[in-house]
């Protein structure tokens, strides 16, 4: 069954990335026009094809995006290490207390049967 899924989702995935394919094909033949782009406070004018500079805005944006996301998600996963070791730490130190009750438990039911044994002698 899981086998099955996966074979499934593999398909999927290739006739998704088909589509892609031939919608990108369609967007490079359909957008061929050149088109100016004047970059303002610099003097310079660039000529590119339209899909060019789409695709490079596209690009432009995904490195933005990620240069925003990956100090975040660094951040994240440290907070999320931290909390880790934190944890880590507490948990020992619970086991610690834990053992002392278990040996303080020991000790008193020791010293109730001392009593016991004592209070039979008299």
């Amino acid at each position: 069954m899981i086998s099955l899924l996966k074979h499934l989702s593999k398909i999927i995935k290739l006739i998704v990335l088909t589509i892609l394919i031939i919608y990108f094909a369609n967007f490079v033949v359909n957008n061929d026009q050149y088109i100016a782009i004047n970059l303002e406070p610099l003097p310079f004018e660039i000529s590119t094809k339209l899909f060019i500079a789409m695709i490079g805005f596209f690009v432009f944006g995904i490195v933005f995006t990620l240069m925003i996301a990956i100090p975040m998600v660094i951040s994240h996963s440290f907070r999320e290490f931290s909390g880790h070791h934190k944890i880590n730490a507490l948990e020992k130190q619970l086991k610690k207390q834990e053992e002392k009750v278990l040996k303080e438990q020991e000790k008193n039911k020791q010293l109730e049967q001392k009593i016991s044994e004592l209070r039979a002698e008299n």
